[in-house]
C-alpha cells in the first residue's frame, strides 16, 4: 500500500459521519454516508454516546439511523445541538455527507472531509413515477 492510502486510511481511522436529515429519516434503508461504516475503511465513532438530548430523541425515534449523526435542521438551535454532538465525540475527522457546508456554519475542532454522492433509481418503482402518483393525487384532491 503506497503511503499516501496509508495515511488516509489513518486519518478515517476514527471518525464520524453526519447526514442529512431528509436522507436519513426516510427509513427503509441506511442513509447514503452509512457506507463507509462497513467499508474497511474506519471503525468510526458511535455519535449516540456524545448526542446531546435533542439529538438523541432523534436517535430514539428513528433508530435506523444507527451509527450516522443526523443533521436536524438548521436553525440556530439544531445547529448547536449538531456542534456539541460532534465535538462531544472522540473524532479525527468528520465525514460530512449533508447537502450544505457544515463547517462554514459551525464550529467544528476537527477537520470535515465532505462526501459526494449521485441518487439513482434501482428499480421500481422510481422516484420519478412516485412524484407522478403524488402529484396526481394532489390535483384530483383539490
Amino acid at each position: 500500500m503506497c503511503r499516501r492510502k496509508r495515511r488516509k486510511r489513518q486519518e478515517l481511522a476514527r471518525s464520524k459521519a453526519c447526514e442529512g436529515w431528509s436522507s436519513a429519516s426516510r427509513g427503509r434503508s441506511r442513509p447514503a454516508s452509512s457506507a463507509w461504516l462497513g467499508s474497511g475503511i474506519a471503525d468510526g465513532v458511535d455519535p449516540r454516546a456524545s448526542a446531546v438530548p435533542a439529538v438523541a430523541a432523534i436517535f430514539a425515534r428513528y433508530p435506523h439511523i444507527e451509527r450516522v449523526l443526523p443533521a436536524i435542521g438548521y436553525s440556530r438551535d439544531e445547529l448547536e445541538a449538531l456542534r456539541e454532538s460532534i465535538n462531544g465525540a472522540r473524532a479525527d475527522v468528520v465525514v460530512a455527507a449533508t447537502p450544505i457546508d457544515l463547517a462554514a456554519l459551525i464550529a467544528i475542532k476537527v477537520p470535515v472531509v465532505r462526501a459526494r454522492y449521485d441518487y439513482a433509481d434501482a428499480g421500481e418503482p422510481t422516484l420519478g413515477s412516485v412524484v407522478d402518483a403524488f402529484l396526481t393525487r394532489i390535483e384530483q384532491s383539490g
